[in-house]
């Protein structure tokens, strides 16, 4: 026992002495030196574990003998500490590009987790290789798994805790936290194993920490125009829980490799595959998996890339860790962190300020991924996004090498979160080729300072769209996505300096879901899907239709600003999370306020569908074709007066005032509206449409004959000898080209400005009717309840009738039975055939009374046919007709089978007929209660309906006349154009064939 208390303070003599003369020598016991072979002379590799207390001691003297017979060994130790580190940087630096590539395909970012098994897999997979014959790094040894299950555990607690703080916490206090990890190990270390540092290596580790938290600090500070979520106490537990894993993991590997008497990598080489099997049982709670068929080539050789830099990263920290200390490797961390960074600066040219950081020349796609990577990612941790955080700071902005990131959005300044009075970013609006897209969100007038929402704000998208009412939506590209392996067409949307990329379905649930969440609003329509017979006519690439694809691209544009024009579209959180590039639209679709509309809308408040009432369950829903029962009067004749304009002329046809109508008074105008709309749609869709088609067809036409007109004179001109005319000619012929080009512009122009928008207005023909459906239901919705709540107010007067007719009936025969009772005590004498007759008329009697009370009606035969009658004093009513079928012959073949079985349900169902009639009264008192809160609910719904579509019906209206007449001047200009560019060719046309006299 002397012998082991000597050696164990011998060993821990000699530690201190090697931490602070070697400064991060490897330790005593550690069996970790690497030489040339990478395994050093002291390494013990034992299968028996054999660790008596003479063997201790003879490898204490031999390790003391080989630290004074080897004087260059701190310099070979301190190399290779240091040649690690860059291994570790660098292979955290290509890690983090990676796994942004990665997870830049959407449907990877749900299964991060199973990533960081992959990743211990790897590391295994990579040691395997490492230690076979062929290459001889290291001996492979095994040890129990029940020795090495802390540390697994420990490791993949050291994955999942830190990544589900940066899920519910901002990354400011993610950052910070994350700083405590050095002197908590330093405590740890110290609390454990009564390991100490020098003085002067914990003032150099003030600083540092000091340092390292002021960057992360400024770097990540929330700003005025950007709403960042607070952390809350969850992410709190996470961080501390966290940060407590992190620093036991790192203490640990130092403890195991003596504990265990192994090297770097054959401690790895245990631990890894079972710390990715702790993983598991994980996985299946957190991950999503996506369909693999879908991840691209490419994805899934960078996921290969990943496992091998995360091999690196796993075992370069182990020797990291071996050579430097525990306390020292975080420093490490930290200074590889600070490294990164400074990487980014320099290749971006990108400079820190105090309290503002920001990104200049950021078209390089490596300041782009530093920038990320300093936000999102963990100095230690390669899987540090394995929990997606979706906030502010950390959103998708747009691609700085697509072409729309460079179309004249300039890139803002950030002020500081502290500056309340500071002006919020603004937007320089690009340019525009075309009239059309002008008109569609551009501001004509000066600058006007932004509006602030006063509630903040759950989105950058949403601070855009509020703050920049006239910032147009545009849709910057539209083709094949790599992502999805190029099997379907996405469109670029550009939201300020935001992208995301969304499929033409995904625009068709948006408009599906704005219907059913605004089902009184006129929601735009989108182009159409692809016909039969545009499948019939070209069946392989109908839906790589490239006039199709310009046309979608334009229109869904369109759709997108007349959307974020409508308030109440706007405010509802859904359009905006469709813009949302950091926004996962099936998630959007399956959680409120979407997921929360009931199966019909018509069970739902038009105003607020996502939250229905109680009474809107109890609501009958009408069929589509259903019709008002009470007629409607004829509309009234439009008043026009020839001194006001068109529009208000028009708006005659709305009520003046909607408040003081009843919903019979308000059919004859909807109706009206809803006749007009008919007229306009067939006049759009019929002979406007034709028209068009033939306008377009004829352009199309001349332009190719000008073309080939142009070629005629510009070949004929080359075969005139006589200079003067053969110019002439030529000059003909390019009057001719440039009237082709000029002709096809107009086509083009013609078809994009007008045609296209036409059609639009056609579209809007049908989406009016079935918002004036919609209010025709509601209405028949509530005389349906009306009708119903009377039904059952009759059927609960029945019912109340009939128990108390039976009630009376009863009481009548309790008071009979006890008449009856008194006068048989002296019973007069009778013969025997008097007995039998009056037994047998009593028994009659009796079947006939009981039938009496089951039917509820009194008898009228009978030793009791002076029985009073609850309708006595009542004026006779006549009975209501039968609406049961006749019965069924006795002698018929279908009532000898079913006739005994029909009789036993019969009396199984109705035991007791008065029980069964007391529970249809409380069921039927019960129904009432419900239609009236119903009756209740449907009125009220009435009326907002009527008030809220007439309110959107004017709007509607103000805006289609801008339409029209936005149209109408774009078909004037297009018109001029071409014959201001037509009439200046042919005038120097002109002149050059005047020349051909003077010559």
């Amino acid at each position: 026992m002397a012998t082991s208390r000597g050696s164990g303070e011998t060993l821990d003599s000699i530690e201190l002495v090697r931490r602070d003369d070697q400064a991060g020598n490897e330790r005593t016991g550690s069996y970790d030196g690497l030489g040339n072979d990478g395994i050093s002379q002291n390494t013990v590799v034992d299968d028996d574990n054999a660790t008596d207390e003479n063997e201790n001691e003879s490898l204490l003297e031999k390790d003391q003998d080989q630290q004074s017979s080897q004087p260059a060994q701190p310099r070979a130790n301190m190399s290779s500490a240091i040649i690690w580190m860059v291994v570790n940087t660098l292979a955290t630096i290509a890690i983090v590009f990676a796994n942004k590539a990665i997870f830049s395909f959407r449907p990877l970012k749900l299964v991060q987790l199973t990533f960081a098994a992959f990743h211990f897999f790897a590391t295994w997979l990579t040691l395997y290789i490492l230690s076979r014959p062929s290459y001889a790094f290291f001996p492979p040894r095994r040890t129990a798994i029940k020795e090495i299950i802390p540390i697994s555990i420990a490791m993949s607690l050291n994955v999942i805790l830190p990544n589900l703080s940066l899920a519910y916490s901002s990354v400011t206090f993610y950052q910070v936290a994350r700083i405590l990890l050095t002197p908590i190990v330093a405590l740890m270390n110290y609390v454990l194993y009564k390991e100490t540092l020098p003085r002067n290596a914990i003032l150099a580790l003030i600083p540092a920490c000091v340092g390292v938290g002021m960057v992360s600090y400024y770097d990540s500070l929330p700003t005025g125009d950007e709403k960042v979520k607070a952390t809350s106490g969850l992410g709190v537990i996470f961080a501390f829980t966290g940060i407590f894993a992190s620093s036991l993991y790192t203490v640990w590997i130092s403890s195991y490799r003596r504990k265990l008497q192994m090297t770097s990598m054959q401690l790895l080489y245990n631990q890894a595959p079972v710390s990715a099997f702790l993983l598991l049982y994980v996985i299946p709670f957190v991950d999503i998996f996506p369909n693999w068929n879908e991840v691209p080539v490419s994805k899934w050789v960078l996921i290969l890339a990943s496992g091998l830099f995360a091999s690196l990263i796993n075992i370069s920290q182990f020797f990291v860790i071996a050579q430097t200390g525990p306390v020292s490797s975080t420093v490490v961390g930290h200074v590889k962190t600070c490294t990164i960074v400074a990487i980014g600066w320099v290749t971006s040219g990108r400079f820190m300020d105090i309290g503002n950081s920001r990104a200049y020349n950021s078209d390089n796609p490596i300041s782009v991924g530093m920038r990320k990577m300093w936000n999102d990612e963990e100095d230690n941790n390669p899987y540090g996004t394995s929990f997606d955080r979706r906030d502010s700071i950390t959103s998708s902005s747009a691609n700085p090498t697509s072409p729309a990131y460079q179309q004249g959005f300039d890139v803002p300044n950030t002020p500081s979160s502290t500056s309340e009075d500071a002006p919020p970013r603004s937007y320089q609006q690009p340019s525009r080729d075309t009239d059309s897209e002008e008109d569609y969100g551009t501001n004509a007038g000066g600058h006007q300072p932004p509006r602030r929402k006063p509630g903040g704000y759950n989105s950058r998208v949403e601070q855009i769209l509020y703050e920049n009412p006239e910032l147009p939506i545009l849709i910057t590209d539209a083709g094949k996505s790599m992502e999805t392996g190029g099997r379907y067409i996405v469109y670029t949307i550009r939201t300020g300096d935001l992208e995301v990329r969304r499929r033409y379905s995904e625009f068709a649930s948006l408009r599906d879901a704005l219907t059913r969440l605004h089902p009184t609003l006129i929601i735009p329509p989108i182009p159409e899907k692809h016909t039969m017979a545009d499948y019939a006519a070209n069946p392989t690439n109908a839906k790589q239709d490239q006039q199709i694809i310009d046309l979608r691209k334009r229109m869904l544009a369109v759709f997108l600003n007349r959307c974020r024009r409508m308030e109440e579209v706007r405010d509802d959180g859904v359009l905006w999370r469709f813009l949302d590039p950091n926004a996962s639209w099936s998630e959007v679709l399956h959680s409120h306020p979407i997921a929360s509309i009931p199966k019909s809308v018509l069970k739902a408040p038009p105003l607020d569908t996502a939250n229905p009432t109680p009474a809107h369950s109890y609501l009958p829903v009408p069929s589509h074709s259903a019709k008002l029962k009470s007629p409607v009067n004829p509309p009234p004749a439009p008043v026009f007066d020839s001194s006001q304009t068109v529009a208000s002329q028009v708006l005659r046809r709305f009520p003046p005032d909607a408040h003081n109508l009843t919903e019979q008074e308000l059919d004859p105008y909807f109706i009206a509206f809803e006749s007009s709309i008919k007229d306009l749609e067939n006049l759009l869709t019929g002979p406007m449409e034709k028209v068009n088609r033939r306008t377009l067809s004829h352009l199309t036409s001349l332009a190719s004959d000008l073309a080939d007109l142009g070629s005629k004179y510009n070949a004929f001109a080359l075969s005139e000898q006589s200079p003067s005319l053969a110019a002439a000619i030529e000059r003909v012929g390019q009057a001719a080209d440039s009237s082709y080009i000029a002709t096809e512009e107009l086509s083009s122009s013609l078809g994009s400005s007008f045609a296209e928008p036409m059609r639009e207005n056609a579209q809007f023909a049908g989406v009016v009717r079935n918002v004036l459906r919609y209010r025709v239901q509601k209405r028949v919705q509530q005389e349906m309840t009306n009708d119903d709540l009377l039904k059952k107010r009759a059927l609960l007067d029945q019912l109340e009738r009939s128990e108390a007719e039976a009630q009376r009936i009863e009481q009548y025969l309790t008071s009979s039975q006890q008449i009856g009772a008194t006068q048989r005590v002296s019973p007069p004498k009778r013969s025997s055939s008097m007995k039998e007759n009056s037994t047998q008329q009593h028994r009659d009697g009796s079947g006939e009374d009981t039938a009496s009370i089951d039917s509820d009606f009194p008898p009228t035969h009978g030793d009791f046919s002076a029985a009073p009658s609850a309708r006595v004093g009542a004026p006779e009513r006549s009975p209501p007709p039968p609406t049961h079928k006749k019965a069924p012959s006795t002698n018929s073949i279908t009532n000898k089978i079913f006739g005994p079985i029909r009789h036993a349900i019969q009396g199984v169902a109705d035991v007791d007929p008065e029980r069964t009639r007391r529970d249809t009264i409380g069921k039927t008192r019960e129904s009432i209660e419900h239609l009236e809160q119903a009756q209740v609910a449907a009125a009220q719904d009435v009326k907002d309906a009527s008030a809220s579509i007439l309110k959107d019906l004017k709007r509607f209206q103000g805006e289609k006349e801008d339409d029209l007449k936005r149209y109408m001047l774009a078909y004037a200009k297009s018109q001029i154009e071409w014959a201001k560019k037509n009439k200046e060719q042919w005038e120097e046309a002109k002149a050059e064939v005047e020349k051909i006299d003077e010559t």
